[in-house]
């Protein structure tokens, strides 16, 4: 694991969008990143789901990780996330227009979670 150069505690809020680690390290991420947040601080999250394949292969597109392995489902979020509690937590369509590498329609799975 990196040092960050962050400490236990350190912040109020932590955003991971589209952060797509592999699954060799994603839960130890997940698990450091949740220590550097102070008590009731908040994860917000957006990232792809794993039926953002679907769309994918109708078009190319819209972008994402190829690996399925490196996308997202519920149970992989809530038993990585699962000491939080979670204020908002679903999977959604969305209509990206984020240029020629993320354009049309995807499966993202979005959630605010609180620091117990």
């Amino acid at each position: 694991m990196p040092d960050l150069g962050f400490q236990k505690d350190d912040f109020d809020a932590v955003a991971l969008i589209y952060a797509h680690f592999s699954p060799e390290i994603r839960s130890k991420y997940h698990e450091l990143l949740i220590s550097f947040l102070r008590r009731d601080g908040l994860i917000i999250f957006e990232g792809f789901s794993k039926k953002h394949k679907i769309y994918q292969e109708k078009n190319p597109r819209v972008g994402g990780p190829k690996e399925e392995d490196l996308l997202f489902s519920m149970e992989e979020i809530k038993k990585d996330f699962g000491s939080l509690n979670f204020l908002e937590l679903y999977e959604a369509e969305v209509d990206l227009k984020e240029g020629k590498l993320h354009d049309g329609l995807g499966a993202v799975i979005r959630f605010v979670a609180q620091k117990k």
